[in-house]
């Protein structure tokens, strides 16, 4: 199913214009060569473990963007998201921002365990440092310099989701320009079914326990807590 979406996810970025990159941790050789055949830029994975790839995307990425463009982390599966960005990717562009944070609209469309696990992230957040986002969501729009922040990012916490998050922090305590864009997101259905119910549910108490733990942990060394 997740082989599929992304399948979805490159179409839909090239038929968008969007440059999109992937990386590869070892996929047969025929999804890559399809891959790469649907537009995507395939770079194979440098080191091991969810982190490091996602630095690694981030980093490649900068380097074969031209100057004053966007970068948009984009998780692989959320091929809906593709027709979405450009509010947000203008936002940031037009608007000099160096970070543009997604919120949907509701998380009906979701799995009901992930969405409560986004719930109590944001929540979490919202107690730590008075901000009102959808905080644990992925997808994310930086400028070139902000993406520093994402490669400079070292964990204390397992290197999880933590990586894509905790960044965020740091962008908004240097007072780095930044906002929330609103978007209609709707998760693709056959994601929703395949991952609801206790196949995936310990994987979203694991979520919500790493990266809460690990934006306490960031937001008290940036000394950010709201009292």
């Amino acid at each position: 199913m997740r082989t599929e979406c992304v399948l979805k996810t490159i179409k839909a970025a090239t038929d968008h214009g969007y440059p999109i990159v992937v990386i590869d941790g070892g996929s047969p050789t025929e999804y890559v060569a399809t891959m790469k055949e649907l537009g995507a830029i395939v770079y194979d994975e440098e080191l091991p473990g969810m982190g490091n790839a996602r630095r690694q995307a981030l980093r490649q990425t900068r380097e074969i963007t031209p100057s004053g463009h966007a970068i948009v982390w984009m998780e692989p599966e959320k091929y809906p998201l593709v027709p979405l960005l450009k509010e947000p990717v203008d936002t940031l562009t037009i608007k000099d921002y160096d970070l543009v944070m997604l919120r949907r609209l509701n998380l009906d469309s979701y799995p009901p365990e992930q969405a409560m696990a986004y719930q109590l992230i944001a929540l979490a957040t919202k107690y730590l440092t008075g901000i009102d986002s959808d905080f644990g969501w992925g997808p994310t729009v930086l400028s070139a310099d902000a993406v520093e922040y994402y490669l400079n990012y070292e964990s204390s916490d397992g290197d999880l989701w933590d990586g894509i998050h905790c960044p965020k922090l740091q962008i908004i305590k240097d007072e780095r320009p930044w906002t929330i864009v609103p978007v209609n997101y709707q998760h693709p259905p056959e994601q929703t079914t395949a991952e609801t119910g206790m196949g995936l549910f310990l994987k979203r108490v694991k979520q919500v326990d790493q990266l809460v733990r690990a934006i306490e942990r960031e937001v008290d060394r940036l000394g950010m807590r709201v009292e």
